[in-house]
Formats: C-alpha cells, structure tokens, sequence
C-alpha cells in the first residue's frame, strides 16, 4: 500500500535504479533487492485500503478496456460485490488481493501506514527527504455504510491481524480494530 506515496518518496531520494520517467513505473520483485537491505513492509487497514480503492475506482474514469471501467457508478456493496464475482480468490489484481500475499517468503518489518512517516525520522538515514502523507491521486473518500466494511473484514481477516500486529510509535493512538473506527 502507499505507492504513492512511495513512488514520491523514492523520487525525491533519488533512490530509483531503473531507468524509467517515474518511480511509480520502476517496481522491482524482492528477489533482485540485496539481502543487506532494510526490508520495510507497509499495511493499511483492510477497510481504509477499500475505501481508498473504492474511491479511486469512482474518482478516476477509466478507458472502456479497463478492468476498473465496470466497477465505476456501483455503490461500495455492489463494487465488492462485483470484484468477488471477478476475483473470487481476489488475486487478480495488487489492489484488492490481500496483503500478506505480497509478503511471500519474506520477513520484513511491518509499518503501518498511518506511522510510516514516523518510523521514517527514527529509522531513515538522516540526510534523506522524508515521506509525504496525503499524496494519494484520490479525493475525500465516499461513505463506506458498516454492513459493506463487515464484509471487507471478514474476507481479509489475516491483513487485519498484520495491521494490528505493525509498527506502531509509542506516541501513535492506534484505532481500535472495531469497524466504526475503520470505517
């Protein structure tokens, strides 16, 4: 999660090694990362990755051959409902497919989103550029009624146990994990 804001994040570092007009075009699979590497994960919050997905999905009109095209003008029920009938397994694309299955055989540390930029002036050498929050392409986020949050829980059980389980500073209130808070 966080492209982004990682994508900017990288470009004001200067830290791109592929040759490409933009950082978020660069995308690298772990394995050619060197082991020596800091490996830092970051998870958001099923129901806020939805939202955020989800408001995307309305914000940004998309070419007709676009698989998001058909998700445009559905209520935040219908859209999920939709994806699951796309995706049943919801890995067809890295929006919407779990977390943890980015992860892989990897044991990076966890970061929540919400404290990424935190973790950022503890852990980040101290001559870089730190992370920018808000840098998302999507506006103010559309409603998400509860029922339709239930549901994005239930189905991403194991990205609400990583969530809770990342880095979080001692200064952070973390939210509860209760729905209302999410949603």
């Amino acid at each position: 999660c966080g492209s982004t804001m990682l994508a900017k994040l990288v470009e004001a570092n200067g830290a791109r090694r592929l040759h490409v007009p933009a950082a978020r075009q660069g995308r690298e699979d772990w394995s050619v990362i060197p082991v020596s590497y800091r490996q830092v994960f970051l998870v958001r919050h099923p129901v806020d990755r939805f939202h955020s997905l989800y408001a995307n999905i309305q914000q940004r009109k998309r070419e007709p051959m676009n698989f998001y095209k058909q998700l445009e003008g559905l209520s935040p029920w219908d859209c999920f409902d939709k994806l699951l009938a796309l995706s049943p397994d919801l890995m067809y694309d890295f929006h919407f497919q779990p977390q943890t299955t980015a992860v892989g055989p990897l044991e990076p540390e966890y970061v929540s989103l919400e404290c990424f930029e935190t973790w950022w002036a503890l852990y980040a050498p101290k001559d870089t550029v730190p992370p920018k929050k808000n840098v998302n392409a999507s506006g103010p986020y559309p409603a998400i009624d509860e029922r339709t949050a239930n549901r994005v829980m239930n189905r991403y059980l194991v990205d609400q146990k990583l969530w809770e389980s990342a880095w979080a500073s001692s200064t952070t209130s973390r939210r509860s994990a209760t729905i209302s808070s999410a949603a």
